[in-house]
């Protein structure tokens, strides 16, 4: 018997903490990932709870599978890489983004110099 078995405090089993924790890591990058994309309100909060849908059972099944911590952040990153070819490339929208980068690159050009 070990010091700590005698002492039985948790609420819950630890099966369920274990899924709420895997699962709640893997959404936190599926909604980071799809804050960052260019959507109307509706069409994001019907993703984020799709997304949130189809992670339930593979992250019950297997929640330290390398496959259900990837295929979430591939599906984001697409998402998001998606979203804004639509935006500022088809709809015109790249100009300004140039123009941002372009005043970036003056002032860090501007800044001397510190490597001796």
């Amino acid at each position: 018997m070990t010091m700590w078995s005698k002492y039985h405090v948790c609420v819950a089993p630890y099966r369920s903490l274990q899924f709420s924790d895997f699962l709640c890591s893997i959404l936190s990058f599926w909604v980071t990932l799809l804050a960052v994309a260019k959507m109307n309100r509706s069409l994001r909060y019907t993703v984020f709870i799709v997304g949130l849908l189809a992670l339930l059972l593979p992250v019950h099944i297997n929640a330290r599978s390398i496959a259900t911590d990837i295929v979430p952040i591939i599906v984001g990153v697409l998402i998001v890489l998606i979203s804004w070819v639509i935006i500022h490339f088809l709809l015109g929208h790249i100009k300004y983004i140039i123009f941002v980068f372009d005043q970036a690159t003056q002032a860090n050009s501007a800044c001397p110099s510190f490597h001796g």
